[in-house]
Formats: C-alpha cells, structure tokens, sequence
C-alpha cells in the first residue's frame, strides 16, 4: 500500500487510481475556450460548448449523453446543438489557434456528410468514434447512439474551414445530427 492508502499490487486497477490518472489527464491538456475559434451555421442555430468528458450532454435539446468517447477527445471542447439540424446547413469554422477539429456525425442520419467528407482535403476518418445514449432503457432506442462516424483535421492558426451544405441523410430524413470536437 503506498502512503496516500492508495493499494500498489494492481497498480491502475483501484477505482481511486483510474478517477487520479482520468483527472492528470484532463489537466495535462491545455483546454481551448469559445474564444479561440469561431463557428457559424447557416441558418443560424444555437449552441452550447462543453468539456468533452464521459457523461457529457450532446445535444442543447435533449437528454442523450456520450457515454463511450475515443481518448483523443477528452478534455476537448464540445460544440452542442440541436439533436436535429436541417439539411441545407453551411458550417464555417474560424480557428484562432492551431488546434484538431473533429466532426461527429451519425452514420444513418448523416445529412450526406458521409460523401462530403470523402471529399474534403486535409479530413481524414477516424477508426473510432464517440458513442452516445449507450445505456437507454428505452428498448426501442437501444443501439440509436452507436453508429456514428469522426473525422478529422488538423487545423491551422487564422484559418477558415468551410463545411459544404449539409443534404438529406441517406435514410431519407430532412435532417440529420452532428457535433464538433476542439482539441489543443
């Protein structure tokens, strides 16, 4: 046992070392603020920005959490909107900072995202994504948070990124559901 009480026999197996290593993790991350990159949708919706952490809402409308994030984006700097965002929405990304963008998207209620993104250069898939509402008790939405795409980009200092006009999503719908990720 070392002196804080902690037990050393399975080092990182202890609920208390997992909670000690989780917070040196996000403190060790320099952490972005709203002021150091700008979004704008077209049509204009409203937003909330949040810590990216195990538990965190996704959305400003409804109650889903992520509950199954890549380690790549703790800490990060969320970006919540509306669950449901109308196909025909441009994004534009302003960064004031070197940073990793990350774009979330659902994998069926993907508002065309899922061509868009084979053809924007510097984007790049990722082999994992967050996934959220993971333990629903609802059993008609069991699995409706799993399926969901990330990419990618490693972005410039005082640089625009545009995000081509989102479309309907490959399963018909006339919206579709999507975040972004901040990263330092």
């Amino acid at each position: 046992m070392s002196a804080n009480g902690i037990k050393t026999g399975n080092i990182g197996n202890s609920d208390k070392t997992k909670e000690i290593l989780e917070e040196m993790t996000l403190e060790a991350k320099e952490t972005l603020s709203e002021n150091d990159i700008t979004v704008t949708i077209e049509p204009h919706k409203d937003f909330y920005t949040e810590t990216m952490t195990v538990g965190v809402k996704k959305d400003i409308d409804r109650t889903y959490t992520y509950d199954v994030i890549p380690k790549e984006l703790e800490g990060g700097l969320l970006y919540q909107t509306t669950h449901r965002m109308k196909s025909g929405t441009d994004i534009e990304i302003k960064t004031h900072k070197a940073m990793t963008l990350y774009f979330i998207f659902h994998e069926d209620y993907d508002g065309n995202y899922t061509d868009i993104f084979k053809n924007l250069d510097e984007w790049e898939i990722c082999d994992t994504a967050p996934q959220y509402d993971v333990d629903t008790r609802n059993p008609h939405m069991a699995g409706h948070g799993d399926n969901q795409k990330m990419y990618k980009l490693k972005a410039k200092k005082n640089t625009t990124y545009s995000i081509p006009k989102s479309d309907d999503s490959k399963n018909g719908a006339t919206w579709c559901t999507w975040n972004i990720v901040m990263v330092k």
